[in-house]
């Protein structure tokens, strides 16, 4: 096992907040919207720590600064006017999956799911109100929500694609807006990732596949859980590996490999910053990004999904040690056995603790009979604990949804970290790593 996957990981400050206790924050008791409160003083919320790979800094800025207010269930929409023109194109949406953005934030509540998306505040003292301090990561999911974005990336077409290894000169702005211009650029930002994102280069016309390595979603699932519970090098095992659903021949190993850069970029900036006191990861499904999977009334696309990720969390698990990582805890709210591949995914750091989410976040009365969820598990109460607002690559969610539409939603409501994302900040980009892959 390698010492150390993340050679630039040393970059990083190292951090000394705890999430245990709750402390006193700066937002008066008598604040009606906190997101806003931050908002107005941004500069009390500390920037991002962004970590990317595959994207050069160019397109990190244009991710980060020019998200539209809101994007819920829309990507790129070409407009008729100058005024509001959409600046982020579907395949340059598709690279935010390789720009991850962290923030330490006060929350005012934990989160919880019980019939939409929920927050139980602490309260307040001494006329302030109470936070928790945490760990935001704004990775941006695997983006199924339409067929503009993962689908078209990773869904073969009646010709074959090679891929190019250097991605396309940005486009301006009117030139996205016009659809002939974009569709060239967009189709030339999916040939610089079908070259980064396969072994081979390339992905094959439908015409050239070989019936063996096609699968429904049931032998897919299959092939998945056996994959994760082999010896074998999952990189090679799933080339060639094509799913059929919905008409369509969806490369696993386009998925695989995403999910690889998903971790190793997160988990590059977690490892140093939580290299004192460690942390508690959670994880929750993204299931709007995922449904496309789900057909004739079966849910599958988040068992699906959650083995893609877990392949690839085994995968950088075998060839790194995560020191810092104390508690690995998945929303097992879908599987009954996830969990068992969970801790086959993470054999070889067998000091993190693998357990549902659910246990984590069960409710219990603090030492003034307030009611609290977040309970670290015994030997892990100095750890910080990571939470994901699962949002996309298109819009500033974080900063405009409401509380109960989404995590997004909640948790920008209700902590500091919209303030710490905000487009306008001078700083938003003064901590910008590249993870060399």
């Amino acid at each position: 096992m390698k010492e150390n996957l993340f050679p630039n990981v040393m970059e990083f400050p190292m951090l000394s907040s705890s999430s245990n206790s709750l402390l006193i924050s700066e937002v008066p008791a008598s604040t009606k919207s906190i997101r806003a409160w931050y908002l107005k003083d941004h500069k009390i919320s500390p920037h991002p720590w962004i970590v990317y790979s595959l994207v050069n800094e160019t397109m990190v800025a244009l991710l980060m600064r020019n998200k539209k207010d809101s994007a819920i269930g829309e990507k790129f929409v070409a407009r008729n006017t100058d005024r509001f023109l959409d600046m982020i194109t579907n395949m340059e949406g598709l690279l935010h999956t390789f720009v991850t953005p962290i923030v330490q934030a006060v929350i005012h509540g934990d989160y919880f799911y019980a019939n939409g998306h929920k927050i139980m505040l602490f309260g307040d003292s001494d006329k302030k109100q109470l936070g928790r301090s945490v760990l935001i990561s704004a990775l941006v999911q695997q983006d199924f929500e339409d067929r503009n974005v993962m689908l078209r990336l990773a869904a073969l077409e009646e010709d074959d694609c090679v891929g190019v290894p250097s991605l396309p000169r940005m486009i301006s702005v009117l030139e996205k807006n016009v659809d002939e211009k974009r569709r060239e650029y967009d189709a030339k930002i999916k040939k610089f990732l079908i070259f980064s994102l396969t072994i081979g280069r390339s992905l094959p016309k439908c015409t050239q596949l070989h019936e063996e390595g096609v699968y429904s979603m049931s032998e897919a699932i299959q092939f998945l859980k056996a994959l994760i519970s082999s010896n074998n090098d999952a990189a090679i095992e799933i080339r060639h590996r094509f799913l059929l659903h919905k008409n369509h021949y969806i490369s696993l190993e386009i998925l695989f490999n995403t999910a690889v850069h998903q971790i190793e970029n997160e988990l590059c900036a977690l490892e140093r910053l939580c290299s004192r006191q460690g942390y508690t990861y959670t994880w929750d499904p993204p299931v709007i990004f995922s449904r496309f999977f789900d057909h004739g009334g079966r849910s599958r696309g988040t068992e699906f999904m959650s083995l893609i990720h877990l392949n690839a969390l085994k995968y950088s698990s075998d060839t790194s040690s995560l020191p810092a990582m104390k508690v690995f805890a998945w929303n097992d709210f879908n599987s009954t056995t996830i969990l068992a591949s969970v801790s086959i995914a993470l054999k070889n750091n067998p000091h993190v603790l693998v357990m549902s989410k659910g246990n984590l976040f069960a409710r219990k009365l603090d030492a003034l009979g307030r009611i609290e969820l977040y309970t670290p598990p015994a030997g892990c109460e100095e750890t910080i604990l990571v939470l994901h607002n699962n949002s996309d690559g298109f819009g500033q969610n974080i900063q405009t949804e409401g509380s109960a539409g989404s995590i997004d939603g909640a948790l920008g409501n209700y902590s500091s970290a919209a303030a710490s994302l905000m487009r306008e900040r001078a700083d938003l980009l003064d901590f910008v790593v590249k993870r060399e892959s």
